[in-house]
């Protein structure tokens, strides 16, 4: 009995709701909205949508032909065949139901569908003919399902313009995902579990013009990632995990108008990391790690006119210069960071401000909050607090944007930070062994402003020539006072705001101090311990051959001066001569290399050795190196093994015993057969003998002539005759005619 009611709920109950089903029910239901050329319904249970899609296919009752929007929401749908056959419908929307794939079995093909919505449901795959069943969408929303993966040419749909594939779990961009969408112009991946973004990912959408790549985890960019996106206008790279800004790739975007950097872990911006020439807008919001932005931070976006520098809590420092050389900035929004003071000079260069939620000194502030006060839109809203060790003036305390203790890498770009408050004090720097140089107030070399009569550095040759002959000159000097050139400049440059090395080497390490020198001859100081951490870089044979040797290492220094650091590859004999220096390139991805043309049975060092190059003097950074020794050299014995010995002998040997079992069995068929003959020859005969023995003793086969012709002829003569059937004997007249035996 039960079997029989569920057999009627299933199958009995469907079939008659659909026959006597009207859409107009599942209106008056509330769950579905009927307008002119549109339904959309939404929380339907199966039978329901069974019922529905029954009256929509209804051939006799054509009303619906002309439906161009269907909606189907939060229901229990899940096959995609199963839709009705409407021939009109251009936007479908099956939006939060329990699609789980896009399978097209029956080869239903609704050609007008223009704008499918799949969002929030259940797809984990997107295969290469999902979409068979729609070839001609312009726009398509996934997000919100489980995609884990995109087969290549998924998308072949000429005609797609916008794709949304966001709040999903991809791990990478499919190289050919995007192989036929030639008119794309919007890709939304945010959300997903991307890593890496390359080139191939976007070279075939050339009229892409809109990016998402928000909330994913990309650190960097490689080479070349966005070179064929010269259309581009609007990039969202926000929350992301990149530490530093991917400067070269972000150039070759010269279209650029929108770019969003927010949410990401890099602690500064620096000079040359934003270059975009058509940029119009900037979004660096919510930044954790952000903590300053040094002169010439935006010099690479004249044509900036919007910029949120908003929300970043650790932000303490702007430099008055870095936005020199923009000059078209509308609105400038500095809201809720740590900034006690804002330079003058950025007030100078846009029509708007916003810096409400800073905690401002009064003392260094308030000139500038009744000076600027009529392009500050959130004047009312700005508090400041007033110094109680100075209540009266603005303090020179040292400001360090990054502590008072710091770690460079070996080989690298670093920086010391340190500024003054009042944006106008004089900065003065000591070195570890006592050297003193002034800041300057620009990006020239400070070898120009550095005191006389101080000590040298331990790591230059000091030269006793002075600055201001080198400024006759239109030329530079290094600290050693070598002339400097484009080649040849000055390993460290310092600034007003900062101390910066091109190339960290292991003598750097000490106290640095920084001066702050006030208008008003107040001298305050900082102390900043600077360590040198040296990588574990170590290399290791992969393979050791009689006249070559393979080796690898595991890690590389960060450099940032190509032009003077380099990178050899060193190999020393057992007596300790350098053989042979081989120059690396500093772009090598896979740190390995082959070393040929050895000697068998030797001892060598091999080195791998970073040098700088300073007025063609070189100065060793860092050194491994590590003892191999070649193989004997492989001769023909030694190279010759059991197996190969066995082959080479035992072919000629199978061959030779195959020459000479058929020799043998040719001479025995031979022998076997002329022994054959000679006994059928022998018992040939031995039978004709017996034949004419038998027949002289009977005579039953001879015939006696009487020849009267031959009466004259001797009784006793005999004569011998051939006969056809044998020898023929005549005997005392009488001829004998013997049947040839073989005959008989």
């Amino acid at each position: 009995m039960k079997g029989f009611v569920n057999y009627c709920l299933t199958w009995i109950i469907p079939i008659v709701l659909i026959e006597s089903f009207e859409i107009d029910d599942l209106v008056k239901a509330k769950k579905c909205v009927s307008e002119i050329k549109s339904i959309k319904c939404s929380q339907l249970r199966r039978h329901e949508v069974d019922s529905l899609f029954g009256a929509l296919n209804d051939s006799e009752n054509n009303r619906h032909n002309d439906l161009e929007t269907f909606a189907l929401t939060l229901s229990d749908f899940e096959h995609l065949p199963l839709l009705p056959r409407l021939p009109a419908l251009r936007f479908l929307d099956l939006s939060s139901n329990n699609i789980s794939e896009l399978a097209n079995p029956l080869q239903i093909t609704l050609r007008n569908v223009a704008y499918l919505n799949l969002k929030n449901n259940s797809l984990g795959l997107i295969s290469h003919d999902a979409f068979s069943m729609f070839p001609n969408l312009e726009v398509i929303h996934l997000e919100e399902n489980k995609i884990l993966s995109v087969d290549w040419e998924a998308f072949r749909l000429f005609k797609l313009r916008e794709l949304y594939i966001s709040n999903n779990y991809l791990p990478v961009i499919s190289g050919h995902m995007l192989r036929f969408t030639p008119n794309l112009e919007l890709l939304d991946l945010s959300g997903n579990q991307i890593a890496i973004v390359q080139s191939s990912s976007f070279y075939p959408a050339q009229r892409l013009s809109t990016i998402n790549l928000s909330h994913n985890r990309i650190q960097h960019f490689k080479y070349d990632s966005f070179s064929t996106l010269n259309q581009v206008t609007t990039l969202d790279l926000s929350y992301n995990n990149m530490t530093s800004l991917p400067g070269l790739d972000l150039k070759q975007i010269v279209g650029l108008k929108m770019l969003n950097l927010s949410g990401n872990p890099f602690g500064r911006i620096v000079s040359g990391d934003i270059s975009l020439p058509a940029l119009e807008e900037l979004r660096i919001d919510y930044c954790q790690n952000l903590k300053l932005l040094e002169a010439g931070a935006f010099s690479g976006v004249p044509k900036l006119k919007r910029i949120s520098v908003a929300h970043n809590p650790q932000l303490t420092y702007v430099s008055p210069d870095s936005f020199i050389n923009v000059s078209q900035l509308d609105n400038i929004d500095f809201r809720n960071n740590s900034l006690s003071n804002f330079a003058p000079k950025l007030f100078e260069i846009t029509k708007a401000v916003q810096l409400s939620g800073n905690p401002f000194n009064c003392n260094c502030f308030s000139p500038q909050l009744t000076k600027f006060g009529n392009i500050i839109s959130d004047k009312s809203s700005i508090s400041c607090k007033t110094s109680s060790s100075s209540p009266n003036s603005c303090s020179t305390q040292p400001f360090l944007a990054f502590g008072n203790t710091l770690v460079a890498n070996l080989g690298s770009c670093f920086s010391i930070y340190c500024a003054s408050t009042t944006f106008s004090s004089s900065i003065f720097w000591t070195f570890p062994n006592g050297t003193h140089v002034v800041g300057n107030q620009s990006e020239v070399p400070w070898a120009l402003n550095q005191d006389k009569g101080y000590a040298f550095l331990p790591f230059h040759v000091n030269n006793d020539m002075r600055a201001d002959l080198a400024a006759q000159e239109g030329q530079m000097r290094s600290l050693d006072g070598s002339i400097a050139t484009d080649n040849n400049a000055a390993r460290i440059a310092a600034t007003s705001e900062q101390l910066r090395f091109d190339a960290v080497l292991p003598e750097d390490a000490g106290v640095y101090r920084c001066e702050t020198h006030g208008p008003d001859g107040q001298t305050k100081s900082q102390e900043i311990h600077v360590t040198i951490d040296t990588p574990e870089i170590q290399i290791e044979p992969v393979e050791i051959g009689s006249y070559f040797v393979t080796v690898s290492w595991n890690n590389s220094l960060k450099i940032c001066d190509y032009t003077r650091v380099s990178s050899f590859l060193t190999v020393q004999d057992a007596d300790g001569v350098t053989r042979r220096y081989t120059r690396l390139s500093l772009h090598n991805p896979w740190r390995s290399y082959n070393v040929m043309r050895l000697k068998p049975l030797q001892n060598y060092t091999i080195c791998l050795l970073y040098v700088f190059n300073i007025n063609s003097q070189k100065r060793n950074i860092f050194e491994t190196c590590i003892d191999v020794q070649t193989v004997d050299s492989p001769s023909f014995w030694n190279s010759v093994s059991i197996t190969t010995v066995s082959i080479v002998l035992g072919i000629p040997l199978t061959l030779w015993i195959l020459v000479l079992v058929r020799a043998l069995y040719y001479k025995l068929h031979i022998w076997h057969d002329t022994t054959v003959r000679a006994k059928m020859n022998q018992s040939i005969s031995g039978q004709s003998f017996l034949s004419r023995s038998s027949t002289m003793a009977s005579s039953p086969s001879a015939t006696f002539i009487e020849n009267g012709n031959t009466a004259g002829a001797s009784s006793m003569g005999q004569s011998t005759q051939m006969s056809v059937l044998g020898p023929l004997i005549e005997e005392d007249g009488y001829t004998l005619e013997y049947e040839n035996n073989a005959a008989l």
